[in-house]
């Protein structure tokens, strides 16, 4: 039997041969002069337990076949061997600490674009991460809630001003009377735990995700 190497053209130039797309998953080379039977038989040899779980697989071919598996390790994911993964999967329960949060004032959203140096009305939020919130005076259902990494920059230059990229300021600024807009902050350092909790929240009051937010 003679082999050609997959990748190395210049090896053997004059032998004849055939390069399939299996060499990259199967080896190397492949049998030059061999049927389909010798190159299945050569592909068990190379990787026997992935052969193996080829010809379990029921109703696919080809790269079909392939495309509709996943390996760990050499542990078919797909169609009735889902449950060996799950046997495989270690189960941990996490208990998280109730997490307080300390809300400061609502404050009308044009103290927020005012510069803190030439008006004494101004409002800076802290330098802190945390989450905040934006509603209209006269309703209960926020028009965003948001985390960060910095209060002061998301908020008031973000979400005010819009000197920062924000999209959900964006859309308020485009579509909402600001006058009418009230927005308040929290400090926390898990922002994100906050954030998806009380978009958890929203929704279970209100049945939707905060007007101008797209996606938690």
């Amino acid at each position: 039997m003679c082999f050609r190497w997959g990748n190395d053209r210049r090896s053997y130039p004059k032998r004849p041969g055939r390069l399939t797309r299996n060499n990259r998953r199967f080896g190397k080379y492949e049998p030059a002069c061999a049927g389909t039977g010798e190159r299945r038989q050569l592909q068990r040899q190379i990787h026997p337990a992935r052969s193996q779980e080829y010809s379990r697989s029921p109703g696919f071919t080809g790269k079909t076949r392939r495309r509709q598996h996943e390996f760990v390790g050499h542990i078919h994911l797909g169609g009735k061997f889902r449950q060996a993964r799950n046997s495989l999967m270690d189960i941990e329960q996490i208990e998280i600490e109730p997490i307080s949060l300390y809300w400061s004032d609502w404050y009308p959203w044009e103290y927020l674009t005012l510069d803190a140096q030439t008006c004494a009305d101004s409002v800076t939020p802290p330098n802190k991460s945390g989450v905040y919130e934006a509603k209209l005076r006269d309703q209960e259902e926020r028009l965003t809630i948001g985390k960060t990494s910095n209060l002061r920059r998301r908020v008031k230059r973000g979400l005010a001003q819009g000197k920062l990229p924000h999209s959900s300021g964006k859309r308020i600024r485009a579509a909402e009377d600001v006058t009418q807009i009230l927005v308040r902050w929290a400090e926390t350092d898990r922002p994100a735990a906050v954030d998806e909790e009380l978009h958890r929240h929203h929704q279970q009051m209100f049945g939707r995700l905060p007007k101008h937010t797209k996606r938690s």
